[in-house]
């Protein structure tokens, strides 16, 4: 038995004994120690991770294991997985789509916000309410043409929304987001495009997913 699947193994056992973070510990160096070209046994580990994060409640890490396990070997479990606890924008799905709508508008907008400053967090619980409130009024003006929209066309609507922000300090401006482009096509990426990475998912849900801001920024808000 290689060291790695020693590894998944132990984490396996963990999980089993309802100890996910002994489970995660044990799964994540079996990831270090798995090679690429073993890539069955690694998305078997992705998978098991995905699952040891759900357990944990970081269903958005979940995601992103279950969706680098199923890239390496087209996993029928790990794309179950996906269906079930993801929505159309790659995010956690919430229990309505309105929800699904506002998180998706939510994390677009104070990730820019945020990306302008070198902390890359709210400086008090004040301004981040700030934000808050003026997000949440420009979203619901958008209420009505979000009606009968898809996903890919909302984050379009989402991404191409001017949100006016104060300027909390000097240097505080508006930098646009990052074009997505197929370099084999020459031609930007759409949401709802097939994803480059060929996956066979849409561009939205795989490699262009929205982030949580939870994903990368433990403590930051």
């Amino acid at each position: 038995m290689h060291v790695w699947q020693h590894r998944m193994k132990q984490g396996l056992h963990r999980l089993a004994a309802h100890d996910a973070c002994g489970a995660l510990k044990a799964l994540h160096e079996a990831i270090g120690e798995c090679p690429v070209h073993a890539k069955q046994d690694l998305s078997r580990i992705l998978f098991f991770t995905g699952v040891t994060l759900k357990r944990l409640g970081c269903a958005d890490g979940a995601i992103t294991s279950w969706l680098e396990a199923y890239r390496l070997t087209k996993d029928g479990y790990s794309s179950r997985m996906i269906a079930r606890f993801s929505n159309g924008y790659g995010m956690e799905k919430q229990r309505t789509e309105e929800l699904d709508d506002w998180m998706a508008f939510y994390s677009i907008h104070v990730s820019r916000y945020l990306a302008r400053r070198k902390s890359k967090r709210f400086c008090c619980r004040a301004e981040r309410d700030m934000i808050r409130d003026l997000l949440e009024d420009t979203f619901c003006g958008l209420a009505d043409r979000l009606r009968g929209k898809t996903p890919a066309e909302k984050e379009r609507l989402f991404s191409s929304t001017r949100i006016v922000f104060p300027m909390s300090h000097p240097g505080d401006i508006h930098r646009d987001p990052v074009i997505a482009v197929d370099f084999r096509t020459g031609r930007r990426l759409e949401p709802g495009d097939r994803c480059p990475c060929g996956s066979g998912l849409s561009y939205l849900s795989c490699c262009g997913r929205i982030p949580s801001l939870k994903e990368g920024r433990s403590g930051h808000i």
